[in-house]
């Protein structure tokens, strides 16, 4: 790819901004970055902010890809100077039934011969690593090299360094249709204008299909609500690592808020706040954490994550277009496989060969 080529990367959620941050770590600035509304505004802002290559029950062929975004993460803490609230803490999965136990050692036995670093826990270990938990567990899996971070905060960082380049981005604009010759998009008419791209990126998440169907592309993606609630600041810190129950997710933040993240609803693109799903959430999140029940909730947010039809990202280059790159279909994993999604994209865009393996995330596939 030419110094000089335009790279238009259609999504201004945590992905998009890491392609565009690693596009500009190589040395790329001709960056017009096409947000159809506010930049990291969607699950970019609403998530648990969970790093978990280890967590067995997820597809093994992203085991590789996750912990290579894991190191990527420590990376941009370390070496680039960003600041997200990464934390190295570790997650904690419990088991509730005892019929549930030789079932969970199993598991645990065939993902340590696939490289997962997870172990069992007897209840009392448990409650010695995390005193608040429910006593009333059979015990619970743990992944202590997992981590958590803050997406909104990285997202920020990422904007920053972006905005010190002077690359292009474009909020609230739509995009509206797409003009082809020979097998190249050659226009992206947006809401705001026209863009002539050298290079298109598909990152558009749940709206990824629409951007699809103007190519006449058949996008196996849908969105999948999600739901984040937060507890007010400045409760006393109790809990150090991550306690899940498989569907829900507890984490207590640097500043004292507890999030609370949960559940999936397939229900096109709504985005309401479902005041049912709302106390179903916090009634398995009190069962794991009993003092959460005497806390306040002040935030319920329910936002939208691409689902593919085989829960398996969709990375890599288009073999129906000639200049297009998707990075899609992240599901409730966005966030965490940001930076190697950032940096594969990158790396394809200069040329290079991927750092790890994403055969089994190729759009090819479904022979986009």
């Amino acid at each position: 790819m030419l110094d000089n080529q335009n790279v238009a990367i259609i999504g201004g959620g945590i992905i998009g901004l890491s392609i565009a941050f690693y596009l500009l770590k190589s040395g790329k600035t001709n960056i017009t970055i096409i947000e159809r509304g506010k930049v990291a505004s969607e699950s970019s802002h609403t998530n648990a902010g969970a790093i978990w290559p280890n967590r067995a029950i997820e597809p093994l062929s992203l085991r590789e890809f996750a912990s290579y975004s894991l190191t990527l993460f420590q990376e941009l803490m370390v070496k680039d100077k960003l600041e997200f609230e990464f934390r190295k803490n570790g997650l904690i999965e419990l088991v509730y039934r005892k019929e549930d136990v030789a079932e969970r050692y199993s598991q645990i036995e065939e993902a340590k011969k696939a490289g997962y670093d997870i172990s069992f826990l007897e209840p009392e270990k448990v409650s010695e690593l995390e005193p608040e938990v429910n006593q009333e567990i059979e015990g619970a899996l743990y992944s202590p090299n997992d981590a958590n971070a803050s997406s909104s905060l990285l997202a920020s960082e990422l904007m920053s360094r972006l905005g010190q380049a002077k690359i292009s981005v474009l909020e609230n604009t739509e995009v509206e249709g797409i003009n082809v010759a020979n097998r190249r998009i050659t226009e992206l008419i947006t809401s705001k204008g026209v863009v002539t791209p050298d290079l298109v990126v598909n990152a558009a998440g749940p709206w990824s299909p629409s951007i699809g169907n103007m190519l006449s592309l058949k996008i196996p993606v849908e969105p999948a609500k999600g739901y984040i609630l937060s507890t007010a600041e400045r409760q006393p810190l109790k809990i150090t690592r991550a306690i899940s129950d498989g569907d829900v997710v507890v984490t207590q933040q640097p500043d004292g808020r507890i999030l609370i993240g949960g559940t999936v609803e397939f229900l096109g693109f709504d985005k309401a706040v479902d005041p049912e799903k709302v106390d179903e959430i916090k009634s398995k999140a009190s069962r794991m954490v009993p003092h959460i029940s005497d806390l306040k909730i002040t935030e319920e947010r329910a936002a939208l994550r691409p689902h593919s039809v085989d829960r398996l990202p969709i990375i890599g280059s288009s073999n129906r277009f000639h200049n297009l790159i998707y990075a899609t279909g992240h599901f409730r994993r966005g966030f965490e496989l940001a930076p190697a999604t950032g940096k594969i994209v990158a790396e394809i865009i200069e040329g290079k060969n991927p750092s790890v393996d994403i055969t089994s995330m190729n759009p090819v596939r479904f022979n986009l």
